[in-house]
């Protein structure tokens, strides 16, 4: 924090006693120094054999200890042993740098905007977990827990309380990048863990059946919600929804990589660390994000609003730092069989789609609703990727005439 304002590099020092371990039994603290320092040389990008070279030694020599290596922290190859290290690293460094940042920094952010209409609790489940969640709208009105999408966890739209109120309404945003679980090693594991607490808060904060309302990214977490707890859930709405790609004629960007993600996981660590790189600049995120969107005058739109009003800059710098293991999680759980899930729920399901949305096109999911028994298909003419933000007075109206059918 005292470092001069023009400061480039940041060299930084990490005891091999503080370095988190990688499961109860095995840390970095179990090697030797001569094994730390060949560890050192292939951090830093060098192959064995350079490696072996700079420390003075045969490369056969090197060849079995890292065997060794392996052997004592449980990896099975050397690139899965240096992507866990270095994703490791990153993240220590980064809480360790970052630490004198408010701990609720992201909620700071949310009340830039919403200011008094955005009310946080933190609830504390048991010795599990401690939940925040963003209650917005009638405090008597039916409760939607809100799944967001991968940018931030807020809805973008200045009118969003007073669409909500006017529509007997209430969105409950729980902000799950932020979620202190990297303790549980396993990316599946933590969403179950942040899921079952996140169920635990609202069953404390609501009395009646919940909305369940997934956007994008989000559509994964909101199903498993409602697949996890279906008793809570009244009905599931799930906006812009993620595609396979599988069935696809033209597949998208999005279903590319994620078709490349599933062939490889090293690629889900490379993505990672691009998109967070990317995300700590806001220029180079701006520029990114209206590329990806170019074909799209009504996304752009929205996203310049998201800049300018929104603070979209902040909330992409903010889940980059804060968020590193979040943001592996996010990519990790759109590759998770969540559609079998849908086939397994009575919870009925509504899909709510633009046709001219160019992340995610219309065709494979509007086939997926027609293989649901308890789906629907809702359509906007024209409508793009940023559903929920262009057309959340037609959504909300939407909920309230669902709820008097009822």
């Amino acid at each position: 924090p005292h470092a001069p304002n023009d400061v480039a590099y940041v060299a930084a020092q990490v005891k091999v006693e503080d370095f988190p371990a990688f499961d109860a039994a095995t840390s970095l603290g179990s090697l030797t120094n001569s094994e730390l320092e060949l560890l050192g040389y292939l951090l830093e990008g060098l192959d064995l054999k350079a490696a072996a070279q700079a420390v003075g030694a045969n490369y056969d020599t090197k060849r079995k200890q890292i065997q060794r290596i392996l052997d004592k922290l449980g990896f099975k190859s050397q690139i899965a042993m240096l992507r866990s290290i270095s994703v490791s690293l990153t993240a220590h460094l980064i809480e360790e740098l970052l630490s004198q940042l408010p701990s609720d920094a992201e909620a700071a952010l949310a009340r830039k905007h919403y200011g008094q209409a955005l009310i946080v609790t933190r609830i504390s489940i048991g010795e599990g977990i401690d939940v925040p969640v963003w209650d917005i709208g009638d405090r008597n009105g039916t409760p939607v827990v809100y799944f967001h999408n991968m940018l931030t966890p807020i809805i973008f739209s200045d009118s969003l309380p007073e669409i909500l109120r006017e529509h007997n309404l209430r969105i409950l945003m729980v902000p799950r990048h932020f979620f202190d679980v990297n303790e549980i090693p396993d990316s599946h594991a933590r969403q179950k863990h942040i899921i079952d607490g996140i169920a635990s808060a609202l069953s404390y904060l609501t009395s009646g059946p919940i909305i369940c309302l997934g956007d994008s990214a989000g559509c994964s977490w909101a199903v498993r919600f409602a697949h996890s707890h279906p008793k809570m859930v009244s009905e599931l709405h799930l906006s812009a929804t993620p595609q396979s790609g599988a069935n696809l004629k033209s597949p998208t960007l999005f279903t590319d990589v994620s078709a490349r993600i599933r062939s490889s996981e090293q690629i889900i660590y490379g993505l990672t660390r691009i998109y967070n790189t990317i995300s700590r600049s806001p220029v180079f995120s701006k520029r990114a994000l209206f590329y990806m969107y170019r074909a799209s005058p009504a996304d752009l739109a929205t996203l310049d609003q998201a800049f300018s009003d929104f603070q979209l800059s902040g909330w992409l710098t903010l889940i980059a730092n804060r968020a590193v293991h979040s943001s592996l999680d996010e990519v990790v759980s759109l590759q998770r069989d969540w559609i079998s899930d849908l086939f397994e729920m009575e919870v009925p399901v509504t899909f709510w789609h633009g046709t001219e949305d160019p992340i995610c096109p219309i065709d494979e999911i509007q086939a997926l609703a027609a293989k649901l028994e308890k789906a629907s298909f809702k359509v906007f003419d024209g409508a793009v990727h940023f559903l929920i933000s262009q057309k959340l007075g037609d959504l909300a109206a939407a909920f309230a005439t669902i709820r008097r059918a009822k």
